[in-house]
């Protein structure tokens, strides 16, 4: 799937070119997608504490 939208992307309009023209991903999209937060604080995370948030392997496919 990613290789089929690097065909599409151009690095010179930041876009992707389909045949209807050009589309660019929005916020909203991201949000829908991969569920990043997009509103909220500016910069939600600290140095100071302790993350509660944990990254899991991609080869054991989150699987520990």
């Amino acid at each position: 799937m990613l290789r089929a939208a690097y065909f599409f992307w151009s690095n010179t309009y930041n876009a992707f070119l389909f045949r209807q023209g050009p589309m660019s991903p929005t916020l909203a999209d991201v949000h829908m997608l991969i569920g990043l937060n997009i509103i909220g604080q500016i910069n939600p995370f600290s140095l100071l504490i302790k993350s509660s948030y944990k990254l899991e392997s991609v080869r054991t496919g989150g699987l520990s």
